[in-house]
């Protein structure tokens, strides 16, 4: 079998039991499965939140789909260096949720630092892109 293959079905063996277990001993506990969906009207936060949810499942199908498939593989990301990060950031993402009310008081200014260098890092591409362009015009016009 492939690692396609392999991931494959581990994530649906995963699935069956995250999604169909657990579903169906919530449901016999409590009569309810326990799934929310946002209410109409919902906080953007709430619609945000569900949205990337949704979109984590999809994308967590579509790699080994896409290897199974024959389409090739992005060899940065292809290392044992990424695994160990993701690894990492898994285990630090689990530790923080813990204890998120202690983690979100003492990094309270966090997000705006990170969307302010988002914004940087976005002017700093357009301003390199616009430079890129206007030499790449002059060197193909002879008049100048």
């Amino acid at each position: 079998m492939t690692r396609g293959v392999v991931g494959l079905l581990l994530e649906v063996v995963f699935f069956g039991i995250a999604f169909g277990v657990r579903s169906w001993m919530q449901w016999r506990r409590t009569g309810s499965t326990g799934f929310i969906r946002p209410r109409r009207g919902a906080p953007v936060m709430d619609l945000f939140a569900s949205t990337l949810f949704v979109t984590s499942i999809v994308l967590l199908a579509v790699g080994p789909i896409a290897d199974i498939a024959g389409t090739g593989r992005i060899d940065v990301l292809d290392t044992n260096a990424v695994a160990v990060a993701g690894f990492v950031l898994a285990g630090v993402g689990w530790a923080l949720g813990t204890r998120y009310e202690e983690f979100h008081h003492n990094f309270r200014y966090a997000d705006y630092t990170v969307a302010a260098l988002l914004v940087v890092g976005a002017v700093v591409w357009y301003l390199r892109r616009r430079r890129t362009t206007k030499m790449a015009r002059r060197a193909s016009d002879p008049a100048r």
